[in-house]
């Protein structure tokens, strides 16, 4: 247990946001985070509704069930607050229910995780959920796009990616930062590119503690030399940033096997169709030139990081 937090519960509080198109993504990163949580600890999930069907929730709620976690739907953000903030050509406004994150966690929680519903989580977060913050009020994983950081003016250390947050509840509260948030949007609506995620920079500029790439890691970050010391310590939460994602047949991350692994775990059939010579190849020359030829070969050859190992008990 990290110093400086006692939680005696051992209780990791989550929340994810997705409506009716996403929500089977959720639960494949539910059920990852969910499956690789150390034993003894509790997954507390919250699932910021954008607008799910009535077959939409029962099948998370059975989902959440059968791996043994909490699972509730916090209902009351139908996005009718953000109405007045941007949507951009492949976001929709779901993409702001993550700034009711103060509102859809129980008091007793002081501090939570969020979660974008694109995310593999292959080890415990537990480690993550402890992080003290230095004072600051959020932890994040930079984004490798830094352009952001002068277009926007920024003062504090980096840009950040606001797929994976850990927030100080207690600090978000007490700040109204879904009401700052929306007023920045609102301010800065015609200068926001990633909308959420360049309203949050904003927000807490300066105030945030940057991680390990290992708690958040980006497509780029394959392309990157730093990536090998970032394998060898081991990810916790793969972050899929691409236009190509691993529920797409021509997908060719190197953790797609894992993801759709976890997918099948979840009851999540993404009918993917198996792959003909011609895909196969086409696929490869993706591969070497979204991931260079060595994430080509560990994908192909290593795959270090299966569903096997990560979830021994499993074995179908």
């Amino acid at each position: 247990m990290t110093k400086g937090f006692p939680n005696a519960n051992r209780e990791v509080y989550v929340a994810i946001a997705a409506d009716e198109n996403y929500y089977k993504y959720a639960a494949v990163s539910l059920c990852s985070a969910a499956s690789t949580l150390c034993d003894g600890w509790k997954l507390f999930a919250v699932l910021l509704d954008g607008g799910l069907s009535s077959e939409a929730r029962l099948f998370l709620d059975k989902m959440a069930r059968k791996h043994n976690f909490e699972l509730s739907f916090f209902t009351q953000c139908d996005g009718s607050d953000f109405d007045s903030l941007p949507e951009m050509a492949h976001w929709t406004r779901a993409m702001y229910l993550r700034f009711s994150i103060g509102e859809c966690m129980p008091l007793r929680a002081s501090r939570a995780l969020y979660l974008d519903c694109d995310v593999l989580v292959s080890d415990s977060l537990h480690e993550l959920f402890e992080i003290p913050f230095d004072g600051q009020s959020i932890c994040a994983v930079e984004n490798l796009n830094q352009d952001r950081y002068s277009e926007l003016g920024l003062l504090g250390d980096g840009y950040f990616n606001s797929g994976v947050l850990l927030i100080d509840l207690n600090s978000w509260r007490s700040r109204d930062c879904k009401s700052k948030a929306i007023e920045i949007g609102i301010d800065r609506r015609e200068h926001l590119a990633f909308p959420d995620q360049d309203i949050l920079n904003v927000l807490f500029d300066g105030d945030t503690k940057l991680l390990n790439w290992r708690f958040n890691l980006q497509a780029p970050m394959f392309g990157d030399p730093h990536i090998t010391g970032v394998l060898s310590k081991g990810v916790v939460v793969t972050h899929f940033t691409s236009n190509s994602k691993p529920w797409h047949p021509g997908d060719a991350h190197p953790f797609r096997k894992q993801y759709r692994e976890f997918a099948a775990r979840s009851g999540v059939d993404l009918c993917i169709p198996k792959p003909t010579f011609i895909s196969s190849l086409k696929w490869l020359k993706r591969t070497l030139q979204r991931y260079g030829y060595f994430h080509a070969t560990y994908s192909l050859f290593h795959r270090s990081c299966t569903l096997s190992q990560l979830c021994p008990e499993t074995t179908q």
